[in-house]
């Protein structure tokens, strides 16, 4: 509805849904009304935008980052689907049972995991749960995480109570998968992945940390189960 001021003059009512919002943030879900202050300060950080939607479950976090590394957060995050891909590409070139085997068992485990995850549900230790209100970055054609196994078993489930629980992580958990069954299945790239992989998991650990997703313990949680479920599949493969 338009206001209309005692001199008769017409002033626009400004709706939140008509604040300007960046294609990053409308991707993400994160509506920003910093840029409408004086200035246009490009700095503005993402402590002054509402509440971001989170586009699976409706949850709403306080963003309180800066908004260039929140963004590069997520990003950061969604490559672990980017590895998984690759992975299939290789398979796809390469004709390399190998590849099928990791794309498996990834699969599987992460099908697995999710079920964990639901179990630990009814306990209530502060471990488990998330430092903070995690805005879901998954990529809407993440199929690790958007196949229809794991959205019926997560419709069993409140998502809110099942959001809350961080532990363990499950994107370094994949990752770590990912790197480990590379490193054991491919012993040509063993050099190259015993490189690699402290460096790019320091950096998703870093990620996760920084849009309060998890914590340290929850971040070595699932390292330590990626690295030990990669070698028991490695044995029963071989």
């Amino acid at each position: 509805m338009n206001n209309v001021s005692s001199d008769k003059l017409y002033i626009p009512n400004i709706h939140p849904s008509n604040i300007t919002k960046s294609p990053a943030q409308y991707k993400q879900g994160v509506f920003k009304d910093s840029k409408m202050s004086r200035g246009g300060d490009d700095k503005a950080r993402l402590s002054e935008s509402k509440p971001a939607m989170n586009a699976n479950d409706g949850r709403n976090a306080v963003i309180t980052k800066n908004e260039t590394l929140y963004i590069a957060a997520q990003y950061i995050s969604n490559t672990v689907f980017i590895m998984y891909l690759s992975v299939f590409i290789s398979l796809v070139i390469l004709r390399d049972r190998k590849w099928f085997y990791i794309i498996l068992i990834v699969f599987v485990v992460n099908i697995l995991a999710t079920i964990l995850k639901i179990c630990l549900m009814r306990f209530n230790y502060g471990f488990l749960h998330r430092p903070g209100k995690c805005v879901d970055e998954n990529m809407d054609y993440d199929l690790l995480e958007s196949n229809f196994i794991l959205e019926g078993i997560k419709k069993t489930v409140n998502s809110d109570e099942y959001n809350i629980i961080g532990f363990p992580s499950m994107h370094t958990m994949k990752a770590t998968m990912i790197l480990a069954l590379t490193y054991l299945f491919f012993p040509k790239y063993k050099k190259t992945t015993l490189i690699v992989a402290p460096i790019y998991l320091a950096i998703l650990a870093w990620a996760r940390i920084y849009l309060d997703c998890h914590t340290v313990l929850q971040i070595l949680g699932g390292i330590i189960l990626g690295v030990g479920v990669a070698k028991v599949s490695f044995n029963l493969c071989n």
